[in-house]
């Protein structure tokens, strides 16, 4: 259904509009943020939305999802391998707001966990590492 044409945003609005994402959609997306190297904050927000829209997601959108927001918070270089009170706030505002309590967001929490030695902020009091 999608076009290698198309930008992420066009990309990413058709997701929202069809609530279902593509190996072809997560490709192109993929391809954009290698481009960047990496996503901001306003972008990992539009994810979050976007993943709560999704009725219908192929694997590969859990994967980029997770690694793209993992690498975002916890991979970053002021606090490597931990999420600090200002992510872990960022964190909490937007589990709160797009809270999509699907098997995406669920793997997104089990990663963070993994991945982070502290959880600060107020997602620290939701959840601590394993």
């Amino acid at each position: 259904m999608s076009d290698d044409k198309l930008t992420a945003n066009e990309v990413l609005q058709q997701i929202i509009s069809t609530k279902k994402v593509t190996a072809a959609d997560v490709k192109i997306l993929s391809d954009k943020v290698k481009e960047n190297w990496k996503i901001d904050l306003n972008e990992a927000e539009i994810l979050f939305k976007v993943n709560k829209s999704i009725d219908d997601a192929c694997p590969e959108w859990t994967e980029f999802f997770v690694n793209s927001i993992s690498q975002l918070i916890v991979m970053d270089m002021n606090t490597p391998g931990e999420i600090d009170d200002p992510e872990g706030d960022w964190l909490a505002d937007m589990f709160q707001a797009h809270d999509a309590g699907n098997a995406t967001q669920d793997s997104l929490v089990n990663e963070l966990r993994n991945l982070s030695g502290k959880i600060g902020g107020r997602i620290g009091e939701q959840f601590q590492p394993y």
